[in-house]
């Protein structure tokens, strides 16, 4: 794989941090960390990243709405962070082009496998009904114990 070049869009310290060792480690270049939908639409227009790994949901940012903003200007990979893994949010991140997603408490070899599917003619390639019954049943890297199979995000 390529050494990337990603914007972390995530308000929570740890997580953040967490991401960005965890990237460097695979080789990645972390160009931007953000908190809001404001910096995340500046910095990806800005920075042109490789690739966008987002928290669907952060204090005042719809991520999915964040999402169509950035991707009606510029076609970068989106991988979403979530707390679940419907097949409703799959449709409505598949439908705003984010092109991969990762279930909360992200590990190395997951965010690897992730990262690689979500590069264009990656194996994230699938229905959004596909993906939601392959992270429901292992198929996608993914923590499934942490996701509720109802529900909303927290």
């Amino acid at each position: 794989m390529r050494k990337l070049r990603v914007l972390i869009v995530e308000d929570k310290r740890l997580m953040a941090a967490h991401l960005n060792a965890q990237l460097e480690s695979l080789g990645h270049h972390v160009v931007g960390l953000v908190k809001d939908r404001r910096e995340a639409v500046k910095s990806a227009l800005e920075l042109q990243p490789d690739l966008i790994i987002m928290d669907i949901r952060t204090p005042g940012m719809d991520g999915i709405d964040t999402a169509r903003t950035i991707m009606g200007h510029t076609p970068i990979p989106i991988i979403f962070l979530t707390a679940y893994a419907a097949a409703d949010f799959v449709r409505q991140a598949r439908e705003a082009g984010v092109m991969a997603y990762l279930v909360r408490r992200v590990d190395k070899r997951q965010l690897h496998s992730t990262i690689e599917m979500a590069q264009p003619g990656g194996a994230g390639q699938r229905s959004p009904d596909e993906a939601a019954e392959a992270v429901r049943g292992g198929g996608l890297p993914t923590h499934a114990a942490t996701a509720p199979e109802h529900g909303k995000e927290p």
